[in-house]
């Protein structure tokens, strides 16, 4: 509504808005009314009008030109110089390749450029629309949910570019990485009114738990207040002398009821408490050969890929690269053309997508399906759980018939997470969350002590949860230690080109001492990421030969004589062992962990230096 209001597009029914004169607007909604009938590259081309309109007059004028005479012909050559100038002024010997950038940068491919929007589905059109919008270079862009078609990538690319323009820009989006990267102020509405805070995100958040706090405080001294008044009234209503007295509290009392509590606010996830899975075996899912397709065309082709007990994976690639479908291999959901799938002996999966939405029953409320697999939970703790997942005090008596998709999303998420399993895969867990419900998750997904798979276009929940990248490129899969901001920094070249392959309109190419430099600063984040992994590994050795030979020593002493005729001391010995053969397996297994994924960055690194 109030970005309608900026816009124009609604009136208010009560204030003003005002706006500079011939302020040039762009405006990205949601959704797209109706999609319009022209190509791809014309309706980006459509953000230039102006120039679009010089180009049609020059068309014009050379037409006419070669139609007539060569009187008339030098009559219109200084009307057709002053367009060329204009034109040039205006940059349109540059527009297409600027227009070709964008759309590259927004992930769409040259065959594309042609294809008529209406073919389009509705998150490509959305692209396109946005296309526009940036090649129009307006004064104030209003975005809503900029980010929701976006692949990763293109996600890195629009940031810059975003950046990297004059323009103010209004935004509405649940991407809080984007949020804390681009803007300078946030203005939160709540409660019928807008309070404007300054800074990113973090910094909102900051802000609002002091503020939250200070409501807090003012609630509870107003319940103070108000029990007060209702004693002294109780005890002095029937006195005489002091009728006055109760009067003016009366008073008082209905002026601090009429004034209500402060907004409701949802509650924090920071104290969820969920079940513990069970302890999954070694390798609980493993890749071998995969190759899988649709038709003739495969959409991923020898893939190898592991998953162990405790890791937790994000499945990195552009839109229609193959992660929903690997994903589904992986839970058992469809069995590969070609190769293995296999998850090891005791392993519980859960499954997160956003058709399962429809497993809930619609004649239950919130609390009753919650319930359904509760276990030995009490009543007590299943209203905390719920609260922690923004469903607070009578929210959890509401039907599942009712429940927006954003609910049902979160209610399915908190199911699966009550159940237990000790393999989580989640296709798009974020997409109808709002922010404090995104934070909920990230909360539980960070306590979760079992083996997560995740595709999400939520840049800030793969930050915060996963340890290990699986990068889908040319139909096969590969992995690379840290999380997203790391695999951006180290491994995927810091220009905003991405997998899109666009670049800023007007950025030249590197020259060879950039190169060199480049290079440099390649093999610098390299080493600089190694160290701790190559320091985890010699320390790791170190200790297991510590503990080799003190295993060695107290097997010679178990097997000497002398050790049997004294009981206590070979219960001792006996103890010790067990305690140093159990240590040393635990530290075998974060050596191999550690060893893998040194040698995993050891062979990226060496091909990004390639490839620089």
């Amino acid at each position: 509504t109030l970005a309608e209001l900026i816009l124009g597009e609604s009136e208010p029914d009560g204030g003003s808005v005002s706006r500079v004169r011939s302020l040039r607007m762009g405006h990205l909604p949601q959704e797209l009314s109706r999609l319009p009938d022209t190509t791809v590259m014309s309706l980006a081309l459509t953000g230039r009008p102006e120039l679009l309109k010089v180009k049609r007059k020059i068309d014009e004028t050379l037409e006419e030109m070669s139609a007539a005479g060569s009187s008339r012909a030098k009559e219109l050559a200084p009307v057709h110089g002053e367009l060329m100038s204009r034109y040039e002024a205006l940059g349109g010997w540059r527009v297409d390749a600027d227009a070709e950038s964008i759309l590259l940068g927004l992930g769409f491919k040259e065959a594309d450029f042609h294809r008529p929007v209406r073919e389009l589905s509705g998150g490509w059109a959305i692209r396109a629309a946005l296309a526009r919008i940036l090649l129009m270079e307006p004064d104030l862009i209003v975005l809503d949910e900029p980010t929701n078609h976006l692949d990763l990538m293109s996600q890195v690319w629009l940031e810059e570019f975003l950046k990297s323009m004059a323009a103010s820009i209004v935004l509405i989006t649940h991407d809080r990485t984007l949020l804390n990267n681009l803007v300078t102020r946030i203005a939160e509405v709540e409660g019928e009114r807008v309070t404007v805070y300054s800074g990113d995100y973090d910094s909102y958040h900051e802000q609002k738990q002091v503020h939250l706090a200070h409501l807090m405080a003012q609630e509870k001294k107003r319940q103070e207040r108000i029990e007060a008044l209702k004693n002294f009234i109780m005890r002095n209503r029937a006195r005489k002398d002091r009728a006055r007295q109760v009067q003016v509290r009366l008073r008082e009392l209905k002026k601090l009821e009429e004034e209500g509590p402060p907004p409701a606010q949802r509650a924090q996830a920071a104290t969820m408490t969920l079940p513990e899975p069970p302890r999954g075996p070694k390798v609980v899912a493993g890749l071998k050969g995969i190759g899988h397709g649709y038709g003739r065309e495969p959409v991923v082709e020898g893939v190898e890929f592991t998953v162990f007990r405790g890791e937790k994976v994000a499945l990195v690639g552009p839109n229609g690269s193959g992660k929903t479908t690997l994903l589904k291999i992986i839970a058992g959901l469809i069995q590969p053309e070609r190769g293995s799938a296999k998850t090891g002996e005791g392993v519980k999966v859960g499954y997160f997508s956003q058709n399962v939405l429809e497993s809930l029953n619609p004649n239950n409320t919130v609390f009753d399906e919650a319930a359904t697999v509760a276990g030995d939970l009490n009543r007590g703790q299943i209203m905390s759980l719920l609260g922690s997942f923004s469903f607070p005090g009578d929210e959890v008596k509401k039907k599942v018939s009712v429940l927006s998709g954003g609910e049902k999303s979160r209610l399915v998420i908190l199911k699966l997470l009550l159940e237990a399993p000790n393999l989580i895969i989640m296709d798009e867990p974020t997409s109808h969350l709002d922010i404090p419900s995104r934070r909920s998750l990230e909360e539980a997904l960070v306590a979760f002590s079992g083996s997560l798979v995740l595709v999400s276009h939520d840049r800030r929940l793969i930050d915060r949860v996963v340890k290990k990248v699986a990068v889908i490129e040319n139909r096969r899969v590969e992995l690379f230690p840290g999380n997203l901001d790391d695999y951006l920094r180290i491994w995927k070249s810091p220009k905003p080109s991405g997998e899109a392959g666009g670049t800023r309109p007007g950025a030249e190419r590197v020259s060879r001492r950039e190169t060199r430099r480049e290079k440099a600063r390649t093999r610098q984040a390299l080493a600089e990421a190694k160290r701790p992994l190559r320091d985890a590994v010699n320390g790791l050795e170190a200790r297991l030969e510590e503990l080799t030979g003190e295993l060695d020593r107290l097997n010679h002493r178990l097997s000497s004589p002398e050790t049997y005729s004294d009981p206590e001391l070979m219960a001792g010995l006996s103890k010790r062992a067990k305690e140093v053969r159990a240590e040393m397996d635990r530290l075998t297994k974060r050596w191999e962990d550690a060893a893998l994924k040194l040698e995993s960055m050891e062979k990226t690194g060496a091909r990004s230096l390639k490839e620089v």
